[in-house]
Formats: C-alpha cells, structure tokens, sequence
C-alpha cells in the first residue's frame, strides 16, 4: 500500500469488504504493509463518488466531462452511500496529501469496533521478523488480520531479502499459528497465460498450507483487478461468510465491469446533495501540487 493509492476505488471496496466482515464478527487488525509513494500513476481512479451524477459537469475531479450520466452506475444507490460518502473526502485530496490516516479515520467511524493499525513503511533490506513480531503485539486484541500489500502473496523463496512490496507464506503460518483468521489482498499483473491460473493456484497452495481453513475469494474489476482472499481460521468457524463474498449486494456493482453493471442497473432517481457539495473544494489542484496547509 502506497499512500497516493488512498482514495483510489480499488480502496473503497476494501472498505466494504472489511465493514462486511466485521459485521460478521471479526475485530480486525490492518497491516497496510506500507511503502513509500513512487513517480506512477497508480491511484488515479478517484472520480467513483460521483458516478452517476446527472448534470453538466459530471464530477468535480474530471470536470472537462461534459456528457450526462444517466444514473445507471450511480455507486451511491447501489452500495453503501453512507461509506462512499466518506471516503470521497479522501478521494478528493491533491496527491500529497492524502495520507493513510484518511483511512483509519473512515474504518474507525464505520466499523462496530476500533480496528488495530500497524503503518510501518516496508524497505528493502528490512528486519521482517521484527516487524511482525511487532505488529503481532498491536494485533493482540483481534481475530483477522488484513495484509495489503502493493502486489500481494508471494510463495517464492527471497534470495536477497523479503520484497516491500509482498507477503510471504512464512509471515502468513506465523498468524495462523496465533489463531488468526487472515484477509489477503493480491494485484493483478499482466502474465503470460492471465491471471486466473495464478488466482487457482494461490488459493489452491493457502488451502493446503492453512490447515483446516475456509477459504473465500472476492475480485473487484473496477479501476485496476484485485482479488482479495479470505481464510476463515477453525477457530472462527462460527463467522463463516454465508455465501459468496462477490454475491453481497453492497460489493455487487464493483465486483462486475462498468459496462456489465450498467446493462443489469437500474437509473439512479434520487439526488444524492453530497454529490453536489464534496467536502473538500469541487476543483482540486493537479494530482502532483504540494499539499496546501
């Protein structure tokens, strides 16, 4: 996780894959597994607040939009308003100034319990052991614990050190092991052969590898693909997901293609005001000015 990814859409599924798990049960524990920000463009998909808002201008971060929308996307109807709302007030920010606290601020207002934060930045050359001893500690009091990081699982053996930019198997048995139920994020790359036998094949080797365990997947197509895995430890076998994760209604329309969505969507006939009025200025400065204090 990079702090100019905060308010992408690829974050506000995240935030409502973890308000549906902690309405399971689950108190949860996020490793962001954080890394410094880089000169991409990753994180630029930050216009989803104000899908489907029918007027002149569509959206305040893209206001050279001028065609309509004609509502059938409206994210607002169609999955939680009330967290949409709130994470629009991180999408909005400059790049600069989002920062990661953005997030723990929204998950703290909306989960029924305080999630526990370990925000370390990972580096090359870093004492991985360490750090999860170290965030294990801040995870004491929860039964999930969410790693995000910047590509996701890794099964290789490191030659030179661990990559900043994955988890490792070995980390993953070390929270299995204190009866943690874990939630793992993966970024789809660009393989030859595609990416859904590299998807099998991940959930095929953590269902060996976690003993006993519930595995679940849930892949958002929106912006950039990530599939998220969820194994559901024996321990917490009562807060089993019921069904697929990609079936909850709130998830829904960021689980299919736009294109997909609109054809089975219906048109939005309410007017969201706070589409109107965002809480931070309707014209940002460019994504790369400097935070303005």
């Amino acid at each position: 996780m990079k702090e100019q990814y905060v308010g992408d859409i690829g974050d506000f599924g995240k935030m409502l894959l973890l308000k549906h798990l902690a309405s399971l049960g689950f108190k949860i524990g996020i490793n962001w597994v954080l890394t410094k920000d880089d000169d991409g463009t990753d994180g630029k998909h930050r216009d989803y607040p104000w899908f489907g808002v029918r007027h002149k201008v569509n959206n305040p971060l893209y206001p050279k939009r001028s065609k309509p929308d004609d509502g059938r996307d409206c994210l607002a109807c169609s999955t939680d308003e009330g967290m949409l709302k709130e994470i629009a007030q991180c999408a909005v920010k400059p790049r600069g100034c989002r920062k990661i606290q953005d997030l723990e601020r929204v998950l703290t207002e909306v989960l029924p319990d305080k999630p526990a934060f370990f925000r370390e930045v990972y580096q090359d050359g870093d004492d991985r052991k360490s750090k999860n001893i170290s965030a294990l500690a801040e995870f004491g009091g929860t039964d999930l614990t969410f790693f995000d990081p910047d590509n996701g699982l890794s099964f290789q053996e490191p030659q030179r050190g661990k990559s900043p930019k994955h988890i490792y198997l070995d980390e993953l048995l070390t929270y299995w092991a204190e009866c943690k139920s874990l939630l793992l994020y993966h970024h789809w790359g660009r393989p030859k052969g595609g990416n859904l036998p590299i998807i099998e094949g991940i959930q095929s080797r953590l269902e060996n590898e976690l003993k006993g365990s519930t595995l679940f997947t849930c892949t958002f197509r929106r912006g950039s693909t990530r599939t998220y895995f969820l194994a559901v430890h024996p321990a917490h076998s009562g807060r089993t997901p019921d069904g697929e994760l990609e079936g909850v209604k709130a998830m829904k329309p960021l689980t299919l293609a736009m294109d997909e969505w609109r054809r089975i969507a219906k048109p939005c006939q309410t007017t969201h005001l706070w589409q109107f009025n965002p809480a931070a200025p309707p014209l940002p400065p460019s994504p790369l000015a400097p935070c303005q204090r």
